[in-house]
């Protein structure tokens, strides 16, 4: 193994831009010529290193997002446009069938559709009626009818505004 390069600012920009692309810490050291272990000790040797900790936590942050970003629109693509699955007959590939993730799409539904409701429970005494407050701003009718369409089930008293 060839020996890792001194830490200079040259290197330091390599590391941090890496970083901010979303890829790992060992991957980015790499690029820099850093050894992964060395990175870690500048993190924690503040006096000698100023500055290295806040830009390696920036960095890291800027790069969290882009991940974060490409990991929705993946998401997304399957769960709406889908992928193609081969169909094979007697050993040969005959076709392709179209996918699409329902469970992706249930994940999309719940991030942007602020009334949503995953679950509702609902517990109190038999002889007296609960109250059900949701507090979801701006989506209060919404929620409203779909708490009290749940509760009409189940021989519970509406909730009245």
């Amino acid at each position: 193994m060839p020996a890792k390069k001194r830490r200079t600012k040259k290197n330091d920009t390599l590391l941090f831009e890496a970083l901010e692309t979303g890829m790992t810490i060992g991957k980015a050291a790499d690029l820099a010529g850093y050894a992964r272990r060395s990175i870690y000790r500048w993190i924690e040797d503040h006096e000698n290193n100023p500055g290295f900790k806040e830009e390696f936590e920036s960095a890291r942050e800027i790069g969290a997002w882009c991940r974060l970003d490409e990991l929705r629109e993946e998401s997304r693509r399957r769960a709406v446009d889908g992928w193609d699955e081969p169909v094979f007959y007697e050993g040969k590939q005959v076709g392709a069938k179209r996918k699409y993730s329902d469970a992706l799409l249930i994940a999309e539904l719940k991030r942007h559709d602020k009334g949503y409701i995953d679950r509702l429970q609902v517990s109190g005494d038999q002889d007296q009626p609960i109250q059900v407050v949701i507090n979801k701003p701006g989506t209060e009718s919404t929620t409203l009818a779909a708490a009290n369409d749940v509760l009409s089930h189940r021989s519970i008293a509406p909730v009245r505004r």
